[in-house]
């Protein structure tokens, strides 16, 4: 099995069951974990921008703000927000919050955000795929798997959801920011996978 990239990783959370051989669904003690053979979110990423969107499981209103490359977009309106403290990440266990945004019309066309805080760990690794218009960037700072470009991370409670931001540099090099504002928080649906 070839490792899953970084940005796979959501995807492979909210399919909690992706065991892979010899290891049981749902990671150590009952945590959600990556698998082996996770989908890329890069290709949810390119499949959004080509208007392909998977449909929200619970969705949330939220609102967006991302700039990339001094290119400003803004989203008002649903989307998927989860958190738990329950998660791991390579084997690792995290507390994750994620965003998640399909639009079919506007500048913002797909964002998939994740931000993983390790245990004992004091920052936050980042998993981040955002197209404006045609143009997509991508961040992957998570330990473990192939890295592309830099950023960081924070997750501060607001109410019964919280805000998101990362501000970075992607892997070809372009300058980003982003702000995610969850009105709520849901929890990670575990599928089999």
């Amino acid at each position: 099995m070839t490792s899953a990239a970084p940005s796979g990783i959501l995807i492979c959370l909210l399919l909690g069951g992706c065991g892979g051989e010899g290891r049981p669904a749902g990671g150590p003690a009952g945590r959600a974990a990556p698998s082996d053979s996770a989908a890329s979110d890069a290709g949810a990423t390119a499949a959004g921008a080509a208007g392909g969107h998977a449909a929200l499981r619970d969705p949330v209103a939220l609102k967006v703000i991302a700039e990339v490359n001094g290119k400003r977009a803004t989203y008002d309106g649903l989307g998927e927000c989860t958190h738990t403290r329950d998660a791991s990440i390579y084997d690792v266990p995290a507390t994750m919050w994620s965003a998640r945004v399909g639009a079919e019309s506007g500048e913002l066309r797909s964002l998939t955000l994740t931000l993983w805080q390790p245990e004992g760990a004091a920052d936050l690794q980042v998993s981040l795929g955002v197209t404006l218009g045609d143009r997509s960037l991508d961040i992957a700072t998570v330990k473990g798997a192939p890295l592309k470009g830099s950023g960081t991370g924070q997750a501060e409670p607001k109410g019964a959801g919280g805000l998101l931001q990362v501000e970075g540099t992607g892997a070809d090099g372009g300058a980003v920011r982003v702000k995610v504002e969850c009105e709520r928080w849901t929890e990670p649906v575990a599928e089999g996978g």
